[in-house]
């Protein structure tokens, strides 16, 4: 009998084993699932969001090459706050337009180079996006920028462009 019941807990030892385990891979899983990065595409819907930002001479258009379609950009954004106090943000995540949370602006000025450089910050849910460019005059562009999707520990790194900004006229 004491044979008997020696495998009996160790069956159950080792089936506990194998549930602790798959328990442990699931809830890693599921950890590395909140941490995925969505996707940047395109900007939909164009003339909509052109609409919404009112004051579209002083905004932000970044494409993702220099060699762009006009018109095809991954990041909108004005230099000026709206009616409701916020600034208009549109970056298209996962196939859908999504308005960005403005959280902070740096601006800072390097005096060795006598360059000004902006760094932009914003949330939708929990992505974080920052966007940094050297700020140039307005006759210069395009000009490079970076775009920097972070979701947790998982970031990515998109190398853009500032394009010409958009002057109302068709």
């Amino acid at each position: 009998m004491p044979g008997k019941f020696k495998k009996q807990i160790a069956c159950a030892v080792v089936l506990l084993g194998f549930v602790s385990l798959s328990t442990a891979e699931t809830a890693a899983q599921t950890r590395r699932k909140r941490n995925v990065l969505p996707r940047v595409g395109i900007v939909k819907n164009l003339d909509e969001i052109r609409d919404r930002i009112h004051d579209r001479c002083a905004s932000h258009f970044i494409q993702p090459g220099i060699d762009m379609v006009r018109d095809e950009y991954i990041f909108i954004s004005t230099r000026f706050i709206n009616s409701s106090g916020n600034f208009d943000v549109v970056m298209n995540l996962d196939g859908r337009n999504v308005w960005l949370k403005p959280l902070a602006t740096t601006l800072r000025y390097d005096t060795r180079e006598r360059r000004a450089y902006a760094r932009h910050e914003y949330r939708a849910g929990k992505t974080r996006v920052t966007v940094s460019f050297q700020v140039q005059p307005d006759s210069i562009y395009p000009h490079p920028a970076q775009i920097v999707v972070r979701n947790g520990n998982a970031a990515r790194t998109i190398r853009a462009f500032v394009v010409e900004q958009y002057s109302g006229g068709e």
